[in-house]
Formats: structure tokens, sequence, C-alpha cells
């Protein structure tokens, strides 16, 4: 399920782009998180976001996803465990 709620256009288009791409990320994490730094997974998503000019300032482990920048706001970017993704403005 994808919920968008009080956000940029650089923060949609980000989140249009890369919502798959974050779900196959939550589901590696959940198997590799013992071998893996998290922050190689922010390089990656990095990757997408210099695409529509967002920053991603840091990943959460739990629920997975990350906080990034766009327009001048800061978003937060989860993938639950049910598959749920979604993000939302961080005040």
């Amino acid at each position: 399920m994808i919920n968008e709620q009080n956000q940029s256009q650089s923060a949609s288009d980000f989140f249009n782009a890369s919502a798959d791409h974050l779900g196959y990320l939550a589901s590696r994490w959940l198997d590799e998180s013992q071998y893996e730094d998290i922050k190689d997974y922010q390089k990656n998503l990095q990757t997408i976001g210099d695409k529509y000019g967002v920053i991603i300032v840091k990943m959460i482990k739990r629920p997975f996803g990350c906080e990034f920048t766009a327009d001048g706001r800061r978003f937060r970017y989860t993938c639950t465990a049910n598959g749920r993704i979604s993000y939302s403005r961080v005040a």
C-alpha cells in the first residue's frame, strides 16, 4: 500500500520512483542485517534520490526506511513488516 501525505513535488516523484526499490531493500535487510552495513543501503537509495534533488539524511532500521530532505523539507519514508510503504513530512 502506498500512502502519500503533505508532500512536495520532488518528494512525491522520489517516492513514486523508489517505492518498489525500498520494498526490495527492506526484504534484503531482513535477511542480511547481521552481515551488511545499513549505510550501504543509504548509498544505494541515494542514487535514485539524486535524480529528484532528494538527500537521504539517515537510514532507519525499525521500521525499515529513511529520512530525507526535498524542497527544503524533511520526510520519513518507511516500509513496515506487512509491506506498507509510506512517507510523511517530519515536523
